[in-house]
């Protein structure tokens, strides 16, 4: 309903909310799977804003599997 829904913005729009849905509805398995096969973020982020984004899609594929 808000924008604090969303969750982070990691950048250029990449939010918590949105990996959410990509981990769990199209397969993203990555860091990189969301950055560079899912969306197109890698090119406008820089490392740290990377970095941040693997270890979220990293906790969050974790999860899904029901891993720690």
């Amino acid at each position: 309903r808000s924008p604090d829904d969303l969750g982070r913005d990691f950048g250029m729009g990449l939010t918590e909310r949105e990996i959410d849905y990509l981990v769990a509805r199209e397969w993203a398995a990555s860091g990189e799977d969301v950055l560079w096969r899912r969306s197109k973020v890698g090119l406008h982020i820089d490392a740290a804003a990377a970095q941040a984004v693997a270890d979220y899609t990293e906790s969050r594929v974790k999860a899904s599997k029901g891993l720690r």
